[in-house]
């Protein structure tokens, strides 16, 4: 298999992944701002923001199977990586799960990053 059969083979469930996370920092986002502890969530809802953008930048770069797609893979993996951590701070389930998912994002982000190299 050539390098590039294989990124095609990866990218449905990078791609899942991304938009999953994505779509979950987005909600998270919406949480917080109607939570009654907004004020002690200021860094949560920064770094969730950008993971959201991030990871929606990510799945047009692996959906074109753009050339730098490895070398953003690997901020995408750290920008999730942070998030996932910001967000198991909070004891709320929204928080908890929003975790979990960009704790998987960062994993297969930074499989992602080797693979392509």
């Amino acid at each position: 298999m050539n390098e590039d059969s294989g990124s095609h083979y990866m990218q449905p469930n990078i791609l899942h992944t991304l938009q999953a996370c994505a779509t979950k920092c987005e909600h998270i986002t919406h949480m917080i701002a109607h939570m009654p502890d907004i004020s002690h969530r200021r860094s949560q809802i920064l770094i969730v923001s950008d993971c959201a953008d991030i990871c929606t930048l990510m799945v047009k770069y692996v959906a074109r199977a753009s050339f730098f797609s490895h070398k953003l893979a690997e901020c995408c993996a750290y920008i999730c990586g942070m998030c996932a951590a910001e967000c198991m701070k909070y004891p709320d389930p929204d928080s908890r799960h929003c975790a979990a998912i960009c704790q998987q994002c960062a994993n297969e982000c930074q499989q992602y990053a080797h693979y392509q190299q």
